[in-house]
């Protein structure tokens, strides 16, 4: 199963934005694999960007100091 995540403040707009986007990829999806993506508002919602960046921060620390 392929799984796309969606954060950030785009998220929060929750069925208005998903609801239609899930009809739109399996009605209208040429590709057969989108059939069966997965789209989902990320767990972190708005601060999904925010977690990304700090993570993203201590990988580069943790690479540059070993």
């Amino acid at each position: 199963m392929r799984v796309v995540v969606i954060g950030g403040g785009v998220a929060r707009a929750g069925p208005v934005l998903f609801a239609p986007l899930r009809t739109a990829l399996r009605e209208q999806a040429t590709l057969p694999f989108l059939h069966a993506l997965d789209v989902r508002p990320a767990l972190l919602g708005a601060d999904a960007g925010l977690v990304g960046a700090a993570a993203a921060v201590h990988d580069l620390w943790e690479s540059e100091h070993l």
